[in-house]
């Protein structure tokens, strides 16, 4: 139709500059949420920006440097995070890789299959350039139930990637005041954080990470001994509530359970750090 005169209107517009898509690096999170905005929107409480929520989780871990790299929208969204993949192998000092995903990214085995097999092509094409880092990769909560976590460790099979379990974690959301569910990516930034502020030689294993309310009930019923114990052999790193009320990781271990070279994490990024510094004095 047509519009009255006088009328008012008002155009609103997305932007973002091309060092947006870029690699940027932060030792502070203001200046980070400054390009990526709030996790969470202070209108709705929804969240808004799965960067930037788990850049600051890994802060809160014990991260002082972090690289990020937002998806670039061009593509499938396994070819987005190939591509920003990619823009960090060049990137000296750089050790621990965490993709962060939307609850419902990935909906089950089918779709994993690519993003598994991405992950660990950049990791072999770090080790392979000579500058070896190891990932931390996690799930969303929308992942589907039917798969366990064994199945997914097991489709890893590499001694630089670790596999962390649960997929559902309780995170307060101080805008609302309620605690809502978030995935496993999560806790995968937070493992990252807590690698990222100890010595190389203290992996994961019986490590606090903080950040989280807990895990939800679903997943502490699905998380019995037995099933633990299944997971952690077949190289899931479970994090679980231990006695006082902490969320701490079972056992640091890779998904490459072949022998204890390539099971420990610690043993791993150990090797690592001695290949530098023989790199470095040659």
């Amino acid at each position: 139709g047509s519009l009255p005169v006088n009328t008012t209107i008002t155009v609103t517009y997305n932007y973002a500059n091309a060092n947006y898509f870029a690699v940027n690096n932060y030792s502070d999170y203001a200046s980070l949420i400054a390009v990526y905005g709030t996790p969470f929107n202070p209108t709705t409480g929804v969240l808004q920006s799965p960067l930037s929520l788990g850049a600051q989780i890994a802060f809160e871990n014990g991260a002082n440097t972090i690289y990020t790299v937002a998806l670039s929208g061009l593509g499938s969204l396994s070819d987005q995070y190939r591509d920003a993949y990619t823009l960090t192998e060049s990137i000296p000092g750089l050790d621990i890789s965490v993709p962060v995903f939307a609850e419902s990214a990935i909906a089950d085995n089918t779709d994993l299959a690519s993003y598994i097999s991405r992950f660990v092509a950049h990791l072999q094409n770090c080790e392979a350039d000579g500058n070896p880092r190891t990932g931390i990769f996690g799930v969303g909560s929308g992942f589907s139930d039917s798969v366990t976590p064994d199945t997914i460790a097991q489709s890893f099979n590499y001694k630089r990637v670790a596999f962390v379990w649960p997929k559902e974690l309780l995170y307060y959301n101080n805008l609302t005041n309620t605690t809502v569910t978030i995935g496993g990516s999560y806790l995968a930034a937070a493992c990252a954080g807590v690698l990222a502020n100890n010595p190389v030689n203290q992996g994961l294993t019986r490590r606090q990470v903080r950040s989280f309310s807990g895990i939800t009930l679903k997943a502490a019923q699905a998380s019995s001994v037995t099933n633990k114990n299944t997971w952690s052999a077949a190289g899931v790193a479970v994090a679980e509530v231990n006695r006082i009320g902490q969320l701490v990781i079972r056992h640091g271990t890779t998904t490459d359970t072949s022998s204890v070279t390539k099971r420990e994490l610690s043993i791993v990024r150990c090797q690592d750090a001695l290949f530098e510094l023989v790199q470095q004095a040659l």
